[in-house]
């Protein structure tokens, strides 16, 4: 562990956040590593260009930067399960964020669908607001499953933009070892 910590002086110069983040970013440089070894070795091509780059950075930051940043800090502060739940509010976040960027439409049936889980998620969620009144914890920990879930959603939304310009692999490994920084 100490030659890792040597390797991202940054993330462990005891930063109250640093066992987190260096544990997200041994897992981003083990899987993005694994990625891009895959792709190389298969012979896929290197993203190039600018929007590309561009979107591959704020699909890192967000899937991995704040997406690793808030589920691994959010254990600290909430419950697993809690947090599993509140993270299933991504969806309707997507819904959100692909109406305003990418101008989809949900139908009906999947408005409804989506305010039926929000429902779902606010009925389970609420007894933890009420039990934990005053304990500032929890509300840290949810907002850091919120933070996730943000991330998550914008690096969805940017990764429908980048389809069929990139190889998948090749993004998916640049995002992590872009997040991982």
């Amino acid at each position: 562990m100490a030659l890792w910590a040597g390797c991202f002086p940054l993330i462990t110069t005891g930063l109250a956040l640093a066992p987190h983040l260096t544990f997200a970013s041994m897992r981003a440089f083990i899987a993005g590593t694994a990625l891009i070894g895959t792709a190389m070795a298969l012979g896929r091509p290197f993203p190039t260009g600018a929007r590309t780059w561009l979107l591959l950075i704020v699909a890192g930051i967000g899937a991995t930067t704040l997406g690793f940043l808030g589920m691994f800090h959010a254990a600290e502060y909430i419950a697993p399960g809690m947090a599993t739940v509140i993270a299933n509010t991504q969806p309707l976040l997507a819904a959100v964020l692909a109406y305003l960027v990418l101008s989809e439409r949900l139908g009906r049936l999947g408005s409804g669908g989506l305010l039926l889980g929000f429902a779902g998620i606010a009925i389970i969620a609420a007894p933890g607001f009420t039990v934990q009144q005053g304990n500032d914890d929890y509300l840290l920990g949810v907002a850091y499953v919120l933070l996730a879930a943000s991330g998550i959603t914008v690096s969805n939304v940017a990764f429908k933009r980048l389809a069929g310009t990139v190889d998948a692999l090749m993004a998916s490994g640049a995002q992590l070892l872009i997040g991982m920084i």
